[in-house]
């Protein structure tokens, strides 16, 4: 049964009122509940987790394909493309890592926490990446040259991780580009400055380095520089690749480093939640 605008007004429902503002969406079309939007969704590992294995695809098929010109696929012309696999895989941590968390709004209460759940979800693929290059069918390298790799990449990822948790507990949710991009600059000098200095005064020599077990001083300062010389080919020892204490003790003070800027970003956070008490 119709019913008249003045029948509409007298039940509360007045013909100039406005309409709801439309709630935000998902990609399902569900909405929030008990909230206005999904913006408390927008930093979650989950979506993070998903666009880094999207980004570890994408690595690996184009890996695959920079063989697919090669008349037969030994592990002597596989190693050059797992070198630049696990390059893109360590740039991929150390550069876009932070540069997603630093456009988006910082987590105050436990920054600490947040780049835990960042780690996990890295790490977790990117070891699964890393072990299968022992197989003699891939790149053939000593379990002991893998297991160098792995914590190569595990190292420097915690090094970036206490670096952005300090970021993240000293940034006000205001900050602006000027200071996010400042902190993007201290990510970029982390991880290529020390390879971009080599190359631009030439003191990098690709070949320098082969005929020894330890690497030249200095070269595993660097999460680039320290892959290039954990993977370099050493024929001369009768094994495709070989580490030594050289590349052991760096990887372990990077460790160290790494643990110690969590432990500064988790000083921090204590003290701003006991002056906020």
């Amino acid at each position: 049964m119709d019913t008249s605008p003045e029948q509409r007004v007298e039940d509360g429902a007045s013909p100039n009122a406005e309409a709801p503002e439309p709630r935000e969406r998902d990609i399902f079309g569900r909405v929030p509940k008990g909230r206005r939007d999904w913006a408390h969704r927008r930093g979650e590992p989950r979506t993070f987790a998903l666009l880094w294995t999207l980004f570890l695809m994408l690595a690996t098929l184009v890996m695959f394909a920079s063989l697919s010109a090669s008349p037969s696929v030994t592990p002597e012309v596989y190693r050059p493309a797992a070198r630049t696999l696990l390059l893109s895989v360590t740039l991929g941590i150390t550069l876009l890592w932070p540069m997603t968390r630093l456009s988006q709004l910082p987590p105050r209460k436990a920054p600490v926490s947040a780049v835990l759940k960042d780690l996990v979800v890295l790490l977790l693929p990117v070891q699964a990446l890393v072990w299968p290059h022992a197989l003699g069918m891939l790149s053939g390298w000593p379990v002991s040259v893998v297991a160098a790799v792995a914590l190569t990449i595990a190292a420097w990822a915690l090094v970036t991780g206490g670096v952005l948790a300090v970021a993240l507990a000293t940034m006000r949710p205001d900050a602006g580009a000027g200071v996010r991009g400042a902190w993007m600059g201290v990510f970029v000098a982390l991880s290529a400055g020390l390879p971009l200095w080599l190359l631009i005064s030439g003191a990098y020599d690709v070949v320098e380095g082969a005929a020894m077990v330890d690497p030249p001083r200095g070269r595993m300062l660097s999460p680039l520089t320290a892959l290039i010389e954990v993977t370099r080919d050493r024929a001369w020892s009768g094994r495709s690749a070989l580490v030594g204490p050289g590349h052991w003790r760096p990887l372990l003070a990077t460790l160290t480093m790494g643990g110690l800027w969590l432990g500064v970003a988790r000083g921090i956070t204590l003290a701003r939640g006991r002056r906020s008490a």
